[in-house]
């Protein structure tokens, strides 16, 4: 069996919903996301996070697709590089608006060769996943393709989740670490879907982690026209393999790999466009020190510090951290 496997990244496009109208959800922000102050603390937000996440990545057969506005700057794509020369296979690629990305057909260009199954990955910008995650997400895709009931698809995910709060003050130097708090119980960290290739041709950029677990659960009924829009697929596959849809999902549509991996890393800062997390409540807050504040995670902590260097000193009120200047006004 063949497999390709892409971790996709979308980066400062301009588009208000870009990749979201795919995944049904979203929010709109008036910040330009080309404004040089906002990509660079953007690209810092890479060295430091996804970018090294993936480079001490115990398994690298990988492709990190990294998906840009068409107007960004050659600076910022050469940096891009720099940050990944040597560590990650990296791929930059221009959004298209007319593209259908939920579709994997913009995939087949970075394909040496017709896979059997297509396994893809999202990971943003400033998001982190364990160091091991990418080697037991494949593990656990091939024992699943190498069984008797070889799947048309397959959703996995982590459930542990860590929020990394980024503001500076002389208890917290380099933030706050706290337990992921909210009604969501899978990450968008990490999220991937595995499906048989060309047949179902999907990818990761059409599920909202939300509802990670009912895609593939056909044993209840679903009301949200994503879900059976993806069902649709899976039974037309299922259709022409001779399967059973009912008795190929009876067992895990969703596969949670976090009691495998670890937590991942979802990081709270002033260039988030939901910068209200940043101000929420935390739960179970610890101070970050350094590397043994998130262990089973390769970050650039050289970088971290420099960029908490850089930024404002903040007054602490309590577990609250009341954020003193507002950046885009």
């Amino acid at each position: 069996m063949k497999f390709a496997h892409f971790v996709i990244t979308p980066f400062c496009i301009r588009d208000p919903v870009a990749l979201r109208k795919v995944r049904g959800g979203g929010w709109l922000s008036d910040r330009d996301p080309l404004q040089e102050e906002f990509v660079k603390g953007k690209m810092d937000l890479v060295e430091i996070l996804s970018a090294s996440s993936l480079a001490g990545q115990t398994l690298k057969n990988f492709i990190w697709i990294v998906v840009v506005d068409k107007d960004l700057k050659e600076s910022h794509r050469k940096r891009l590089r720099d940050i990944c020369k040597g560590k990650v296979e990296l791929v930059i690629h221009d959004y298209d608006d007319g593209i259908d990305w939920s579709n994997a057909g913009w995939l087949a260009r970075y394909m040496a060769e017709t896979p059997d199954f297509l396994l893809t990955t999202q990971l943003d910008d400033d998001d982190a996943i364990p160091v091991s995650y990418i080697e037991m997400l494949q593990k656990a895709a091939n024992e699943c393709v190498m069984s008797e009931e070889a799947p048309v698809m397959r959703v996995y995910g982590c459930k542990d989740m860590w929020d990394w709060t980024h503001f500076k003050s002389k208890r917290y130097p380099l933030g706050v670490k706290s337990v992921r708090s909210g009604a969501h119980k899978v990450s968008s960290c990490g999220l991937s879907v595995l499906c048989k290739y060309p047949e179902a041709s999907v990818t990761v950029l059409q599920l909202r982690h939300k509802l990670a677990e009912k895609y593939l659960d056909f044993s209840i009924a679903a009301e949200e026209p994503e879900v059976n829009s993806i069902r649709e697929k899976v039974r037309s596959t299922c259709k022409i393999k001779r399967y059973d849809p009912q008795m190929v999902f009876r067992n895990a549509g969703f596969v949670d790999i976090g009691p495998e991996v670890g937590a991942t890393i979802i990081s709270n800062h002033l260039w988030n466009v939901q910068e209200h997390r940043r101000n929420k409540k935390k739960v179970q807050p610890e101070r970050v020190l350094g590397p043994g504040s998130f262990p089973n995670h390769s970050l650039d902590w050289a970088s971290a510090e420099s960029y908490f260097q850089k930024m404002e000193e903040e007054r602490d009120e309590g577990l609250f951290v009341k954020v003193k200047r507002r950046l885009f006004g």
